[in-house]
């Protein structure tokens, strides 16, 4: 099976004309979290995150650091 699309977005990443970073955010955030498991499960990637005694995510920053929608419109500029 050829995968065109893979290999065609790896080409595009490599080359520069899509940044790494976003296309592994994009591809992230359309996987669903058992797919993101299984995935990392199949690659052998942090296999602590799959221990059920080692769940405690209290100390992990999932903040964004974009703006709320409140703060977008309390910084909107009508004349901008």
């Amino acid at each position: 099976m050829t995968r065109k699309y893979t290999t065609r977005l790896t080409e595009m990443v490599e080359s520069g004309e899509f940044d790494m970073g976003t296309v592994l955010s994009a591809a992230l955030g359309y996987m669903s979290e058992d797919d993101v498991k299984s995935m990392c499960e199949a690659n052998d990637f942090s296999p602590f995150m799959f221990d059920d005694s080692e769940s405690n995510f209290d100390d992990v920053d999932f903040d964004d650091h974009q703006p709320t929608e409140s703060e977008e419109w309390a910084s909107y500029d009508v004349d901008c």
